[in-house]
């Protein structure tokens, strides 16, 4: 992940934030798609 960042800061401002709406997507499909787990753990937290 580090090498990412210290490449994408050579990049121009318009690839960087290319790169950080794409990073942005991928947290919110991987959150998304583990909605329905992290709900069970929240209900299980609220049940205890």
């Amino acid at each position: 992940m580090l090498h990412f960042f210290s490449f994408s800061s050579s990049l121009s401002l318009s690839d960087v934030q290319y790169h950080v709406c794409f990073l942005i997507l991928c947290l919110f499909l991987f959150i998304v798609g583990d909605f329905e787990q992290l709900r069970a753990n929240l209900v299980r937290h609220m049940v205890y």
